[in-house]
């Protein structure tokens, strides 16, 4: 049975933006003892990929792309507003909610 690369199948799913939206929360919701720099990178730049190429010039797309590492070496809420921007041009949105595990 020839074996299928899970990426292409990710990258169809992530151009849903509801879902991008998802797959992003749901890596940022992660404990800080289980946050890895690397695998949010990488997250991101597959984000862009999904996403990226029908909403940005291919200029606009290379420099959305080596934007990535220059944001996550930021400090803290330097980070968190550059990230912001960055969803922005592809249509996500940073947000904050309440967390209904603490009431």
């Amino acid at each position: 049975m020839p074996s299928l690369s899970y990426r292409p199948f990710k990258i169809e799913n992530l151009q849903d933006p509801e879902y991008a939206a998802i797959y992003l929360e749901t890596l940022l919701e992660e404990e800080e003892s289980n946050w890895d720099r690397a695998s949010f990178e990488s997250s991101l730049r597959d984000v862009l990929d999904a996403l990226g190429r029908s909403k940005l010039s291919l200029d606009e797309f290379q420099q959305y792309k080596d934007k990535i590492d220059n944001i996550l070496s930021q400090p803290g809420s330097i980070a968190i507003y550059e990230l912001a921007r960055w969803l922005e041009g592809l249509g996500l949105k940073l947000t904050v909610k309440t967390d209904a595990n603490s009431y």
